[in-house]
């Protein structure tokens, strides 16, 4: 079977259990006033099929011009059906400007595919409307 990623979501947090998962605060849009920043910590959850057997798992964040922002790694135990699912938490990454960052999915360094891109953005602050005197 050939490894295939089937979902991956950023979140809040999340947990697999009994192979149940749980995910809360699911997201891809980040508002920040400010720029240099410190993104809160936050999970990506990943849903995926392989072959049997242990791999090593990462998950990268490059920025537009496909800078390397951030990597994790874990390992994962493939059983049964070939279908897995996990969480990676992330710390709390550094941002040094607005714009779009892509997290992509590898299996034993090979990339399987972009799940999902997190848009970073500067708020936009309205004036007031001006109300006429009559």
């Amino acid at each position: 079977m050939p490894n295939k990623l089937n979902a991956m979501l950023l979140c809040d947090g999340a947990m697999v259990v009994g192979g149940k998962a749980t995910v809360q605060g699911i997201f891809d849009n980040i508002m920040c006033p400010l720029m240099p920043t410190i993104l809160s910590p936050f999970t990506v959850f990943v849903r995926f099929h392989a072959d049997l057997g242990p791999h090593e798992l990462k998950v990268r964040m490059v920025n537009i011009l496909d800078q390397e922002i951030f990597f994790a790694e874990r390992a994962a135990i493939v059983r049964n059906d070939g279908a897995y699912e996990c969480a990676v938490p992330l710390p709390g990454l550094p941002i040094a400007e607005y714009g779009v960052y892509d997290f992509r999915f590898y299996i034993d360094d090979v990339w399987v595919g972009e799940g999902i891109s997190l848009n970073v953005f500067k708020p936009v602050i309205q004036p007031p409307e001006s109300k006429k005197i009559l």
